[in-house]
């Protein structure tokens, strides 16, 4: 129970800061990604349970702001075309992963 309140919490978060981003044109690099991955880490350091658990808030959480982040993109790029393809999905999922999992691999250095 607790996990899920958790997880709702951080979503709800992630949300709501994906909506401030999308509106204010936050850099990708330099401001969206570090203030996200401060924000799932510190849901995940919130939770008084197991490792396994708090890799599994992460992990809800991770893939619920890299849906929020292909939508974002993926409505950027209909303004831009007409047709949107499986490539344009495919771009967001990389950039994303880029991003976010170069800050986390910089951070424990």
């Amino acid at each position: 129970m607790e996990m899920e309140i958790h997880i709702k919490i951080g979503k709800i978060i992630i949300k709501k800061y994906s909506d401030y981003a999308e509106k204010n044109t936050l850099d990708d690099e330099c401001e969206y990604f570090p203030t996200l991955t401060i924000i799932i880490d510190g849901v995940v350091e919130s939770f008084d349970g197991s490792t396994q658990n708090k890799e599994s808030i992460k992990k809800d959480l991770v893939d619920f702001a890299k849906q929020l982040y292909v939508d974002s993109w993926l409505q950027n790029a209909k303004e831009d075309q007409e047709e949107q393809d499986i490539e344009e999905t495919n771009d967001a999922i990389k950039t994303f992963n880029k991003l976010y999992f170069k800050k986390m691999h910089s951070k424990k250095k």
